[in-house]
Order: structure tokens, then C-alpha cells, then sequence
């Protein structure tokens, strides 16, 4: 929510949504906060430039590009549900700058290290992995001393860490969730060349 509401607040308005929602809980949150923000700046959703739909782990770069190639023009932004989603979206759009010739905002979750073409570019929502893992620890302990406890859902916001300037001629901004943390970074493309700035 409070990423697409960043966005928003640049005026932009012509946002999409990718991501697999029915492959983990918290896609689909990710995808509940993007329409929720939406509609509470009324905004509708456009599902011609939404990909929500299941994806298979070996077919990411085969369906993404299919789906950014059937989008006659693509949207100011695109808020992904994860930065390896984020890295093949980076990846097309540097094999297509002519897509993109103002420009556009790329999102994503999870702040890897993972993917080197986007990789210290992000600003992220930064979770503590140590403390998390501290957090299921004490909860495992408490349900093996409360095995009819009621089951809890417990949430840890994260630390957003900003990063990144703006740059001349047009902007890619980064924004990586994963679970709890959120990236930001601004990104130069031309034809035949990547600058991070």
C-alpha cells in the first residue's frame, strides 16, 4: 500500500501489478494492498496490465515477456511482487529501452543480492533476519508450552532504507518487497546501455 501510495504521490497513476498471488499468502497481500491503495485514491484497476496469474518457477522470463510484449503500451509503473520478478522486468526492459522512452517505475519485494543487474541499486524496507528468526524462535517455544494455544499471525514492520538519486534523462525506480522489506533506487537506460546512477 504505501508504495504504490509513493508513487501515486509523484503523479503517477497508471500503475500494473505483477505477480503470482496464489503462490504464497503474502503476493497476494502485496496484491490486496496494491487495489486497496488504488481505490482509496480513486484510481481503477487495470487488469490489462496486471499479471496475477499462476506462474511456473522455470517459465518467468518466457511468460513475463510474453505478457510485457501483449501490452501495447506499457504503464508508467509496475509494482512486482518480488525483486527476482522486478529482475526480469530490469532484464527486458534493457533489451527494450525503445518501451520505455519516458521512462518507468519498477517494484519489487525482497531486497535479494541475488540478481547482479539489480543488486545495490535498491533502496529497501530493511527486516532484521536475525530478529525475525529470534521472534520464531520464542514462538516455537511458546506453542510446545501452549500446544491449544489459538494460532497467531504476527507481523514485523520493517526499517525502509532510501537509496538512489534521480537522473537526467529518464528514471527506473527500484522498489523491493520481500515479506517486510521494501527497495527504492533510481536507474539510468538508454538503447545498449545500463548506468546505475
Amino acid at each position: 500500500y504505501e508504495i504504490t501510495q509513493s508513487i501515486l504521490e509523484r503523479g503517477i497513476t497508471n500503475i500494473g501489478f505483477i505477480g503470482d498471488i496464489h503462490y504464497a499468502i503474502t503476493n497476494k497481500d502485496r496484491y490486496i494492498g496494491f487495489c486497496h491503495c488504488l481505490k482509496d485514491h480513486n484510481i481503477p484497476l487495470n487488469p490489462a496490465i496486471c499479471h496475477t496469474d499462476p506462474i511456473g518457477i522455470f517459465s518467468y522470463h518466457n511468460d513475463l515477456y510474453a505478457f510485457l510484449d501483449s501490452i501495447p503500451v506499457l504503464p508508467q509503473a509496475f509494482i512486482c511482487a518480488s525483486d527476482y520478478i522486478a529482475h526480469f522486468l530490469h532484464l527486458y526492459l534493457t533489451e527494450h529501452p525503445e518501451r520505455i522512452p519516458n521512462g518507468i517505475i519498477l517494484t519489487g519485494f525482497d531486497g535479494s543480492n541475488e540478481y547482479t543487474n539489480i543488486n545495490g541499486l535498491l533502496t529497501t524496507a530493511y527486516v532484521h533476519t536475525s530478529l525475525l528468526g529470534k521472534r520464531l524462535s520464542l514462538q516455537i517455544i511458546y506453542r510446545m508450552d501452549h500446544p491449544d494455544a489459538p494460532f497467531e499471525l504476527t507481523y514485523i514492520s520493517p526499517e525502509i532504507v532510501y537509496r538512489g538519486s534521480i537522473v537526467d534523462d529518464f528514471q527506473i525506480l527500484f522498489i523491493i518487497f520481500h515479506s517486510n522489506v521494501i527497495t527504492v533506487s533510481y536507474t539510468h537506460l538508454r538503447a545498449h546501455e545500463t548506468k546505475a546512477n
